[in-house]
């Protein structure tokens, strides 16, 4: 009777050697710079992760009572902080990342676009900020979080995720993508980047201000959005190069 041969070392040796080509092979196609699903895409999956991790953190955290002492110690340092004169500002402030302004800015900003016929930007624009309304309200009614007592200006609805925070994300950080495809000047780069990141943190601060959120909430709203912002530009870049693609497969 004959008895199985054992793999030896030598046959062992070709079928690793192809795995380690085909790994090798994978990562240099992940971190190859300008490549279809190379490095951009990489990272931009990365920084996705990184971001719903840091969301899922805080939700899996938001009910437990040390994180609640922290919201209302935070809120507690905060209002000291608050000013009679410093509270008209902040609610200015705010209000740029209110729902109606946040609306109007991405309309015009399609419509722009549009008129332009930079089809794919305005798309954008409308998947990112579309999109993300539908989220935003989805988010607040799935964890229905009270808003914090005694707020210095009226307000409504749910409190996690701040939809301000949010929509700053989403719709200042869709500028500054959109300043970073118009030009390659590191200076008008630099300054948006600068500007928008300015913004985006402003509103969230003026949130936890005025006492319409808690900080967990903006810290929420900023996670969110900015998954959803990375996310949406993925989604419609990978659908105009699968058009593309189709497209040129399809021609004679």
């Amino acid at each position: 009777m004959t008895q199985p041969v054992k793999p030896g070392p030598m046959s062992l040796r070709e079928p690793l050697h192809s795995l380690l080509a085909a790994a090798r092979a994978f990562l240099r196609a992940r971190l190859r710079r300008g490549g279809r699903y190379g490095l951009g895409v990489t990272l931009a999956l990365l920084a996705i992760g990184a971001a719903l991790w840091g969301f899922l953190e805080i939700v899996d955290t938001v009910t437990e009572a040390e994180l609640v002492r922290t919201d209302e110690r935070v809120r507690g340092l905060v209002g000291g902080l608050t000013r009679p004169a410093f509270t008209p500002w902040m609610a200015g402030l705010t209000e740029l990342g209110n729902g109606w302004i946040v609306t109007v800015v991405s309309v015009v900003l399609a419509l722009g676009l549009a008129l332009r016929r930079q089809w794919r930007r305005a798309f954008e624009v409308a998947v990112v900020m579309g999109g993300g309304g539908l989220l935003i309200g989805a988010l607040k009614l799935f964890f229905a979080r009270a808003r914090p007592a005694g707020a210095l200006v009226e307000t409504s609805g749910y409190s996690f995720p701040s939809g301000h925070s949010f929509a700053a994300m989403t719709l200042y950080g869709l500028l500054v993508v959109l300043v970073w495809q118009a030009t390659t000047r590191p200076a008008l780069r630099t300054v948006a980047t600068a500007l928008g990141g300015a913004l985006i943190l402003a509103i969230g601060v003026s949130r936890v201000y005025l006492g319409v959120h808690w900080l967990t909430d903006v810290l929420g709203g900023f996670l969110a959005g900015f998954a959803w912002l990375v996310a949406s530009l993925l989604l419609v870049r990978w659908g105009e190069g699968r058009r593309s693609a189709s497209g040129r497969l399809e021609s004679p």
